[in-house]
């Protein structure tokens, strides 16, 4: 009979949906972990397995994330509605250090966003696109 998986590791396949759930570069999960960019991609291509901690780590920045999303909604939410030639609330995703990485800040814009369709987005983190043609 084949061994049976230990429940304390997870599958590369759920270490990447949930990053991706997240918002969040390999890099900057790395980072959110105190680990290296090689031992994510290793996780999510069942290279290697993910460490005992790494299953409460990640639900810790579950909780951190919905925890953030609904104290800015609830923020947000309180701002005055839309009005003609007035923009709506403004949500800044900024690359600073102190500051959460931007793919945590765009899904946190993105769920405030599904309930303030005024919301302006204001990425300071977009890289210019060359020219085309």
């Amino acid at each position: 009979m084949p061994a049976r998986p230990d429940p304390s590791l997870l599958r590369g396949t759920t270490v990447r949906i949930i990053r991706e759930y997240l918002g969040l570069t390999r890099g900057e999960l790395a980072a959110l972990l105190e680990v290296s960019f090689d031992s994510v991609r290793s996780w999510e291509g069942d290279r290697r397995g993910t460490p005992p901690g790494v299953i409460t780590q990640l639900r810790q920045l579950q909780d951190a994330l919905d925890e953030e999303a609904a104290t800015a909604l609830e923020h947000y939410l309180a701002q005055p509605g839309p009005a003609e030639a007035v923009p709506g609330p403004v949500f800044t995703i900024e690359d600073v250090p102190g500051c959460r990485p931007a793919g945590w800040q765009r899904h946190i814009a993105a769920r405030i966003a599904q309930h303030r369709p005024d919301l302006v987005i204001q990425d300071n983190t977009a890289r210019e696109r060359p020219a085309v043609g």
